[in-house]
């Protein structure tokens, strides 16, 4: 499941198709293979973590686990990090409801897919969704927040600016 990833990371920067429709279809396919709304990596990504990259207002910033031994801090950041992201896509959501802005709609879909696609795989095989869905989408989840450790912890935020995504999304529009 983490190698599908980075299309979840690029389709909320740039959408594959002009029309809205595809895009809203293919986010919703992408929710399944994510296992969790691909619209609710716009309030922890792109607006805490590229806006405010390591600095007080990134949900995602390294600084937030400073334990001795750095083997914990790789350990718990995505606990640590997952929870804070949970209520910071909370109050945005809640925002977007309130505004009745089109976010908030397309992340209910997505949340209704994806509880389809869970229901569906737990009454057919239980065992097989844990091992073949559940352990996997959890593992995903577990490597690409914990990327964000290895790849800010201790930069010069002055200079590194998620470059590596940048230089990413520049690859992937090229294609």
């Amino acid at each position: 499941m983490f190698f599908l990833l980075p299309k979840v990371h690029n389709i909320i920067h740039c959408p594959m198709f002009k029309k809205s429709l595809p895009n809203k279809i293919i986010q919703s396919v992408l929710t399944i293979t994510y296992g969790h709304p691909v619209c609710n990596y716009v309030p922890g990504h792109n607006l805490s973590h590229h806006q405010h990259t390591q600095t007080a207002r990134d949900v995602m910033r390294t600084t937030k686990l400073r334990f001795r031994w750095h083997f914990l801090n790789g350990l718990l950041f995505f606990v640590i990090i997952g929870i804070a992201m949970l209520g910071n896509d909370k109050n945005y959501f809640d925002v977007q409801r309130a505004k009745k802005r089109p976010i908030y709609k397309q992340m209910k879909i997505e949340s209704l897919v994806l509880v389809a696609f869970y229901g569906i795989a737990i009454a057919t095989d239980f065992s097989k969704f844990v091992v073949l869905i559940l352990i996997p989408h959890s593992f995903a989840k577990f490597c690409i927040i914990t990327l964000n450790m290895l790849q800010h912890d201790g930069k010069n935020q002055s200079i590194c600016f998620c470059f590596f995504c940048h230089i990413l999304i520049a690859i992937f529009l090229r294609m």
